[in-house]
């Protein structure tokens, strides 16, 4: 047979002959060319004769192509393998490993949505032209080298142990919840292995095709198989489950069983061993099993061929054991549960616990009740201790300052007797009883009324003009304050007095002319102002003149005041002072800050 059957292509002259081996081909019917990707770039044949090779498509032109396809945007995509990397051959963009996340890109299809799927060495992956995604599934884990279109609906790809079909209807009738995990994307996938039928031992790379009558070749390292996805019926029926052995045990040493319908165990079995099978004819060995133990876990088990479960050291409690299973299909199968109560000792029972507590809280209230009452009195005590010894005080002080004022008093009626002036003295005598009158009444209380003390004052500077006739003179001023008011507000007794007494006693009675005393009384928005004027002879002059005078009613009054602004929020305080020249005298001033009321 002499007529060649056989044609050799050609590719650039620019290439040795069998430098490189073609390791796929593509053919894009609109513009008539034919792909052929090697392993040293790509080699585009138009027509019979025109040819070229084109590596700037393989990272530092030593790639390999080793799939290619075109999507319905014109763009003809390639993928390579131990460089790692897809082309868009329109933009000619090289989309590196770390956006993509694969290790190089073996097989590429395009779906009806005109999504791209890449298989690889790490899986196969979902590409939206915004973002690589791995489909969640262990059986996509290991190396995906082929994929082939079965229908419009699905595709084909290749795993370690067999071949799996992808339905693209369920994968887009939600695909978010696809995306997200393994349990999620179970039944979207049918897999397809030995228990199945499927004898193939490794599927090759780029190796199944579809025929015209819609079956699918396979190409395997020990021989070529050949199905038919029609023939292929998904297991439909779930897993029967059972729960076939629980044990309980003390010391996690020695086992015994625990029989069907027994729900409750001693406090001392603390360790509990389950075994359970799902029952399933086809595929048996591709059930898998999750479960939870209500009361001791908080979320199910990851799915796990393993089909026995251990718990140790349990705290008393009530606990349910639910089991479910999954056939390879991605068919459930009904929760199954069963219930053990380990019985705690009555110290642990709740309602145990709750009495303890709250006997306790009681126990806590009652000592604290107790603390706090004692504390209280004590305190109470010990402020009832503190007034009786500042009210003696201030009972101390009024013994001295009383008779420290009545003396100066019978001294002015003295004089009065002395000079025949009976009409006087008996007029000192109406004015000191009621002073003494008012002594008396001060005697059961530790303060006084503003009032009581301006009636004081006035009693007492009417017995001194008395005593002194024309050499003195007083006016009293008082601004914008109602009676009531004065009533209204406490003072410490001699409060004013001991300052108009000083006038009177140091200020005006050495003077031979006399001289005049003015008190005066005003409110402003936050306080009482008490001003006591005198023109005597002041205070460096009256040092000299007072050598015998003690100074006791100041002393006293001063420690009155302290012992008021220790017990009250508004405070008492005064000054003093002498008058600059050319006038003469003393200015003295009290302030009642927010004065304290009755």
């Amino acid at each position: 047979m002499t007529e060649k059957k056989f044609k050799e292509i050609l590719f650039s002259n620019k290439l040795k002959p069998y430098e490189y081996n073609v390791l796929s081909i593509f053919e894009d019917t609109a513009v008539k060319a034919l792909y052929f990707g090697t392993n040293g770039g790509l080699q585009i044949k138009i027509g019979e004769t025109q040819n070229e090779r084109i590596p700037q498509f393989v990272n530092n032109d030593k790639g390999i192509v080793l799939n290619m396809t075109k999507n319905r945007r014109g763009q003809l995509w390639y993928c390579t393998g131990k460089n790692g990397g897809i082309f868009d051959y329109d933009k000619t963009t090289y989309i590196p490993n770390e956006i993509s996340g694969m290790k190089g890109a073996m097989c590429i299809y395009c779906d009806y949505n005109d999504n791209l799927w890449f298989g690889g060495q790490k899986g196969l992956f979902f590409y939206d032209y915004k973002q690589f995604y791995q489909i969640p599934h262990p059986e996509l884990n290991s190396m995906i080298g082929s994929i082939c279109e079965t229908d419009s609906t699905h595709f084909v790809y290749d795993g370690v142990r067999g071949i799996g079909i992808l339905d693209l209807e369920k994968f887009y009738s939600d695909l978010p919840k696809h995306l997200q995990g393994f349990q999620n994307i179970e039944g979207v996938i049918s897999y397809f292995d030995k228990s199945y039928g499927f004898m193939g031992e490794e599927v090759g790379q780029n190796a199944m095709m579809r025929d015209s009558k819609g079956r699918i070749w396979v190409a395997t390292n020990t021989n070529v198989i050949r199905l038919d996805p029609k023939e292929l019926t998904a297991n439909t029926f779930a897993p029967f489950t059972h729960v076939s052995l629980v044990q309980i045990s003390e010391d996690n040493v020695t086992w015994q069983p625990l029989p069907d319908g027994v729900t409750q165990i001693g406090r001392t079995f603390k360790n509990l061993h389950i075994e359970f099978i799902g029952i399933n004819h086809k595929a048996p060995e591709r059930v898998r099993y999750s479960y939870i133990l209500e009361g001791n876990d908080t979320e199910w088990t990851a799915l796990s061929a393993v089909r026995t479960v251990s718990y140790t050291n349990l705290v008393p409690g009530v606990f349910t054991f639910k089991l479910k299973a999954v056939n390879g299909a991605g068919v459930w199968s009904n929760v199954i549960e069963r219930r053990i109560e380990i019985v705690p000792a009555v110290w642990q029972r709740t309602w145990f616990k709750v009495t303890v507590i709250v006997f306790i809280v009681l126990i806590i209230i009652i000592l604290t009740s107790f603390v706090v009452v004692k504390i209280s009195h004590f305190r109470m005590s010990q402020r009832e201790t503190s007034l009786t010894v500042k009210h003696l005080r201030l009972a101390n002080l009024r013994s001295q300052i009383y008779p420290h004022f009545f003396f100066n008093s019978l001294s002015a009626i003295a004089s009065a007797f002395y000079h025949q002036d009976r009409e006087t003295a008996y007029k000192f005598f109406l004015r000191l009883s009621d002073q003494i009158r008012e002594s008396l009444k001060d005697s059961n209380r530790t303060y006084k009324s503003l009032a009581d003390e301006m009636r004081f004052v006035e009693n007492y500077l009417a017995i001194q003009k008395f005593r002194f006739g024309d050499r003195l003179n007083y006016h009293i001023d008082i601004q914008n304050i109602e009676q009531d008011e004065l009533s209204g507000i406490l003072v410490p007794p001699m409060l004013i007095q001991t300052f108009v007494e000083n006038s009177v006693k140091h200020g005006i009675e050495p003077m031979k002319t006399g001289g005049e005393v003015l008190l005066k009384l005003k409110k402003s928005a936050q306080s009482i102002e008490i001003e006591i004027d005198d023109n005597g002879i002041g205070l460096s002059a009256s040092a000299v003149h007072s050598e015998k005078s003690t100074g006791i009613g100041l002393k006293n009054l001063n420690e009155a005041i302290t012992l008021y602004n220790n017990e009250h929020i508004h405070k008492i305080s005064f000054q003093f002072k002498e008058k600059l020249a050319p006038e003469q005298g003393v200015h003295a001033q009290i302030v009642l800050n927010g004065a304290c009321k009755i």
